[in-house]
């Protein structure tokens, strides 16, 4: 079974990923601070991270550098990023947009792994 790490600091958006997770069998952890994501990336046994793009004290990339090569995607509500940051680490392996939707997300996710 897939395992997804998720960094978002919305919980609301985070509850409606992990229900769309559990619809496709997919096992999902989700985190809402630095501290709880860092710890259970150190942990290590999920196939792909999925991380918030704008979160209150960090940005995406720069969290994702904590993954230490485990795949990563990141998400944002605005859906420029992608062309503006040609600088992410190598292990962000794409980037979606929420207003795609969380099936959607998770799906790009599945595709990573």
């Amino acid at each position: 079974m897939t395992n997804l790490l998720v960094f978002d600091d919305d919980p609301i958006f985070g509850s409606i990923l992990k229900r769309h997770a559990h619809s496709l069998d997919v096992n999902m952890t989700v985190c809402s601070n630095m501290d709880d994501f860092a710890l259970k990336a150190l942990e290590g046994g999920f196939d792909v991270a999925i991380v918030d793009y704008m979160l209150d004290d960090y940005r995406g990339p720069d969290v994702a550098r904590v993954l230490e090569g485990q795949p990563a995607l990141i998400i944002s509500r605005f859906a420029d990023l992608n062309g503006r940051n040609s600088v992410w680490p190598d292990c962000v392996k794409g980037f979606v947009c929420k207003d795609r939707g969380a099936q959607e997300i998770i799906l790009q996710a599945l595709a990573i792994k």
